[in-house]
């Protein structure tokens, strides 16, 4: 078996696991992983994840919006809704 089937095999099982499964093997993953790309590595671990991580994870979603937008937001919906 080739390194691209098992891998295809791999994600083919874990797409058809439920949601909290998925998650629950991310998150060993993450652990598994994380001591690799601690920024410190004499610092014990304080939580599951790691700020590289949590960057790479809220660069996702861009900047959260600010107070205006999110009250721009809400008056274009009840615009919308109310007329």
């Amino acid at each position: 078996m080739t390194v691209a089937t098992d891998k295809e095999l791999i994600l083919r099982a874990f797409v058809r696991l439920s949601l909290d499964e998925r998650f629950a093997i991310l998150q060993e993953l993450i652990q598994i992983l994380s001591p690799k790309y601690q920024l410190d590595k004499g610092k014990a671990k304080e939580s599951s994840i790691t700020l590289k991580e949590m960057q790479a994870i809220s660069a996702q979603f861009g900047p959260p919006p600010s107070d205006e937008e999110v009250q721009q937001w809400l008056d274009e919906r009840r615009e919308e809704k109310y007329g």
